[in-house]
């Protein structure tokens, strides 16, 4: 349900990305110029259509009026790649088309804020701090806080808030054990108590979700489908063990072959054989 969270923040730093990423409306800014002499969308215009239906030369108008009042660069002034998001002014954040998303993403914070509130007070307060942010990215210059979520795109977040942070050119240029294995990010309990809590006060907090169902079948495919010399011996040999009856000796020694509903089972086993892991353990 927070699908889209991340990728209105993110695009605030990046022109270029805001315009492709951004509502529908934004297009009226690409016009060209046709016989007649009237400013039309060039999306609108095929090969030996040049006329318009009533509904397309609406929109077209809609279209213009949206250029005339929001110009591209007003759009371009507003928004530079030194910029954090809660650098934006109000004014660009509530002119149109933005204000829709401005206002879902205070909803979703509000929500994420009761739900917490509502669940979660009692089991933080037994938590010791630095285990509450180990999970959290810190990137400084555009003061982020990044918190992984396994399954749900945390590698290519991570990548580009290395390249946010001056570490690479490009995300394509960073490799996975880069990512995962070279410690360029700092974490947010590397920080004294005084240091968490100026950076959970000052900087832009960002949590990527997936859908649940979706975020366990990529880790079943990821991790026991494919060959993997972790979680086959240990997670595979335990499920096939007390899910499966009549297991091969290859299977029980191997741990390769688990199946989707063997999996299920052990996710739903209140007494499972084997702990949970980062990679579908609740959100």
């Amino acid at each position: 349900m927070y699908k889209s969270c991340s990728l209105y923040l993110f695009s605030a730093f990046n022109p270029k990305t805001a315009l492709d990423h951004s509502p529908k409306g934004i297009p009226a800014l690409f016009v060209e110029n046709n016989s007649s002499g009237s400013n039309l969308p060039a999306s609108n215009r095929h090969k030996g259509n040049p006329v318009l239906s009533d509904g397309n030369l609406k929109e077209a108008k809609e279209l213009q009026q949206l250029q005339r009042s929001f110009p591209l660069k007003q759009l371009v002034n507003q928004v530079h790649p030194q910029m954090t998001p809660r650098m934006i002014s109000p004014r660009f954040r509530h002119a149109s088309p933005w204000a829709g998303i401005h206002e879902e993403q205070e909803r979703r914070k509000l929500f994420l804020h009761n739900f917490c509130g509502k669940y979660n007070s009692n089991h933080h307060s037994k938590l010791d701090l630095t285990e509450i942010v180990s999970r959290i990215y810190v990137e400084e210059k555009h003061k982020i806080l990044y918190c992984e979520v396994p399954k749900a795109g945390c590698s290519n977040w991570k990548r580009t808030l290395m390249v946010l942070n001056g570490l690479a050119p490009s995300t394509d240029e960073i490799s996975h054990n880069a990512v995962h294995y070279g410690r360029h990010l700092k974490k947010l309990d590397s920080f004294d108590s005084k240091g968490i809590h100026e950076h959970l006060n000052n900087f832009t907090k960002v949590v990527v979700v997936r859908d649940p169902m979706e975020r366990l079948v990529s880790a079943f495919r990821d991790k026991f489908e494919q060959p993997n010399p972790y979680y086959h011996p240990v997670f595979g040999r335990a499920i096939i063990q007390k899910y499966r009856e009549n297991a091969t000796l290859e299977a029980l020694r191997s741990g390769s072959g688990v199946t989707f509903r063997e999996f299920v089972r052990y996710l739903l086993d209140a007494e499972r054989p084997v702990g949970m892991d980062i990679h579908w353990e609740p959100i």
